[in-house]
Order: structure tokens, then C-alpha cells, then sequence
């Protein structure tokens, strides 16, 4: 497709050389590559960035948006002109209203003027509002996303795994097909139906109060 022209290099003597290029109605990324003709086909690339218009607005989305406390989320900027064309080239900061770090952002290479960077979460005891502000460097164009942290989960998580086997009255033979359900300070669990050999397990996240300990067959 047509990129545009480059008018022919002019040498100034010193080493260097100029060119006049003129780019096509593209938008996008243009590789530029010259090569010295009489020194072994030298050559060196130059990427250089079209765009439409000047930068419009900011359109930003965090993935995830709760973020668990020192945990990470990826912030992702497209930047749009008046016309809704992308824009890239530019040079974008973010911030963090709570503690929160984000690092430098970085134009993806595959995505003409989308841009991402790395929020990582500062420790909070309780959930808390996080707003993120990006701003184009030079401009005062910004957006902001509001994420939500979350303290850290625990490491250790209180289950009772209830136990047993269902057998027929005055008997030592199993009962199968028997509903079972265990109460736990009068909240039931899920109920479960007993196998051939009459024996159920029930776990029970969370249990509120006292509850069994392992070989306690009294409580």
C-alpha cells in the first residue's frame, strides 16, 4: 500500500544525509530504512508515528478492577482523536489516589495507540476506593478509573468436616440412599445421600462458634 515519498537524500558533508519524506493518509507505525549503497549495504531503520489528529480523550480500563491488597492489576489507555481515529506516539502518566504504584506505560506494538502499564495495590485493612488518573504528558488530558481493594484473603481458611455412617437400627449393616444433612448453630448444611457402604462427609466453610474437635465424639 502507499506509504508516501521520500525525496532524494541530499549529502552535506559531514557524514550526514537528508531526506524529505512525505507520508501517505495512513495512520499508524512507518519503518523508514536507508542503506548506504557503497559501504557494504549498510542500513538502519526509523519508525516513525502518523496520526490523524492530535489526542482527544482517554478511554481506560483495569483488569482486574478488585484488587486484592500488594496484588496487581493491568491498566490499559486507547487513546482516540475527534474523529475517533487512534493516536499513538505519546507519552501517558498514571497516578494512584490510595498508596497505590503504576508504573511507567508502554504503547503496545501490536495495538496502534493503546497503551498499558502495571497497578500494584498498597496493604489496606478494609475494603477501599482506588482512583486511578492517567494524563498525556504535555496536555491536560486525562481519565480516571476507580478500582476497589480488598485486604489480603487469609492464608488459612475454618472448615469442619463432619463424618460418619448410617446403619440400620440394632445393627452393624449400612444404609444406602439415606438424605443426610448436619446443622452447625442451626444453620444446615448441603445435604448429601449416603452410598452403599452408608458412610457421609460434610464440609462446612466458615463454621460460626464452637465447634468438634478431631476425636472429640462427645461435642
Amino acid at each position: 500500500a502507499d506509504r508516501g515519498t521520500i525525496e532524494g537524500f541530499v549529502n552535506k558533508g559531514d557524514g550526514t544525509y537528508t531526506a524529505i519524506y512525505t507520508p501517505a493518509k495512513v495512520v499508524g507505525r512507518i519503518t523508514l530504512v536507508a542503506t548506504a549503497t557503497k559501504a557494504n549495504a549498510a542500513s538502519a531503520p526509523a519508525t516513525i508515528t502518523i496520526n490523524a489528529g492530535p489526542p482527544a480523550k482517554i478511554a481506560l480500563a483495569a483488569t482486574p478492577e478488585t484488587v486484592s491488597s500488594e496484588t496487581t492489576s493491568l491498566i490499559t489507555a486507547t487513546v482516540i482523536d475527534v474523529e475517533g481515529n487512534r493516536v499513538g506516539g505519546l507519552t501517558l502518566n498514571g497516578t494512584a489516589a490510595a498508596g497505590g504504584k503504576v508504573t511507567s506505560f508502554v504503547e503496545d506494538v501490536a495495538n496502534f495507540g493503546r497503551y498499558t502499564a502495571t497497578y500494584t495495590a498498597p496493604k489496606v485493612d478494609a475494603e477501599t476506593p482506588e482512583e486511578i488518573t492517567v494524563t498525556i504528558a504535555g496536555s491536560d488530558i486525562s481519565a480516571k478509573r476507580t478500582l476497589n481493594l480488598t485486604p489480603i484473603p487469609p492464608k488459612e481458611v475454618r472448615i469442619l468436616v463432619v463424618t460418619g455412617t448410617v446403619l440400620k437400627q440394632n445393627s452393624t449393616r449400612p444404609v444406602a440412599g439415606v438424605n443426610v444433612t448436619v446443622t452447625v448453630n442451626g444453620k444446615p448444611s448441603q445435604t448429601v445421600q449416603t452410598p452403599e457402604n452408608g458412610l457421609y462427609s460434610i464440609t462446612v466453610f466458615e463454621p460460626l462458634g464452637v465447634a468438634a474437635r478431631t476425636g472429640d465424639l462427645v461435642s
